[in-house]
């Protein structure tokens, strides 16, 4: 089974949506950073982009289940948001982001329901983004903003969850 590259996936999905129509060289409606608490990445970031814009965090986390068996679990967690600019003395300009936002999203994860339904009937299909066990009840979202220059709009998490595949190899240590 494929391993899910969360950034390599979303970046193609931000370049095929209508909505955002990224393009690194002309247009850039995406960009990555390793969270929001590193303000200056951010800033950084949001100086070249142009708006609605999709940001995933890249920065691996997960937690290790074991549920009596034989292996172990491996649940990853995915955030990402969708921002837009809103002027921000305006209530109807800061619900416009937040709502256009959110449309987005929804739009991101319809084509994410789909490439997980196509992963789950055939397996040997391609393309294959490494989605099968895309877990939907894991879905969250909120309201973001202000964000760096008025900047408002959606923030959803999901999680996959895989096998470890962690196994000891007497090999790898010295006796």
């Amino acid at each position: 089974m494929k391993e899910f590259d969360f950034v390599t996936y979303m970046e193609m999905l931000a370049t095929k949506l209508k909505s955002l129509k990224h393009d690194p060289e002309t247009s850039k409606h995406f960009f990555k950073v390793q969270s929001l608490i590193n303000l200056d990445e951010v800033l950084q970031n949001l100086n070249s982009a142009q708006f609605p814009a999709l940001c995933v965090i890249d920065s691996p986390e997960g937690r290790l289940m074991d549920k009596d068996s034989t292996n172990l679990l491996d649940l990853q967690y995915y955030y990402f948001f969708v921002i837009d600019k809103a002027d921000i003395d305006d209530a109807a300009s800061r619900k416009a982001a937040i709502d256009g936002s959110k449309a987005i999203i929804k739009q991101l994860l319809g084509r994410m329901f789909r490439d997980r339904a196509s992963e789950q009937r055939n397996p040997l299909a391609l393309p294959c983004y490494g989605l099968k066990n895309l877990n939907r009840d894991s879905l969250s979202y909120k309201a973001v903003g202000p964000i760096a220059d008025n900047c408002y709009g959606m923030w959803a998490s999901f999680t996959l969850l895989n096998g470890a595949n962690i196994n000891y190899n007497a090999d790898d240590w010295e006796e």
